[in-house]
């Protein structure tokens, strides 16, 4: 699957940014890019933004929390593959996008998208109705997978450092 590339030149014109700010209506979007665990793209799911949340908290260990739901394209997202790829302690970029109704901005794209950051899935759920597949997700920001609230905890001293060999006469 081949991904777009995006540089975000948009972030750094200041007037572009007031005058998109300043527009009375806007269609938002959420774009989720799923991600491996040494952050290489899998998958990208696109859709309208319905609910959600991105809470930044300076004082804390965990900076950055969000929930949302959305409506998935089918053009970026088959809900009801088996093979469905979403799932727990999985990786994702989140974006939220806009449609570009400036036409002298045109050239920034027809949605403009903003980053918001790396985190980690911690409950999802799916489902599929008249609209079309509802995905609602909770994530953390990778902070959560040092302090053992994804990653789970031993209920014992382990040794991780020693390799067992167990020869072809069982030995």
């Amino acid at each position: 699957m081949l991904f777009e590339t995006f540089t975000y030149e948009h972030l750094n014109d200041s007037q572009f940014l007031k005058e998109f700010q300043s527009l009375k209506v806007k269609e938002q979007f959420l774009k989720i890019e799923l991600l491996d665990f040494n952050e290489n793209p899998i998958q990208e799911i696109q859709g309208k933004c319905i609910t959600g949340t991105l809470s930044i908290d300076g004082a804390s260990s965990m900076r950055r929390t969000c929930s949302f739901s959305m409506l998935a394209d089918e053009e970026t997202y088959d809900i009801t593959n088996i093979d469905n790829i979403l799932s727990l302690n999985k990786k994702f970029k989140l974006y939220i996008g806009y449609t570009n109704s400036l036409s002298e901005y045109s050239h920034y794209g027809e949605k403009i998208w903003f980053p918001l950051g790396v985190f980690v899935m911690t409950t999802s759920s799916i489902n599929n109705s008249a609209n079309g597949g509802n995905i609602s997700i909770n994530g953390k920001d990778k902070m959560c997978l040092l302090n053992g609230e994804v990653g789970g905890t031993l209920p014992a001293p382990v040794v991780l450092h020693e390799k067992y060999v167990r020869n072809a006469d069982g030995s």
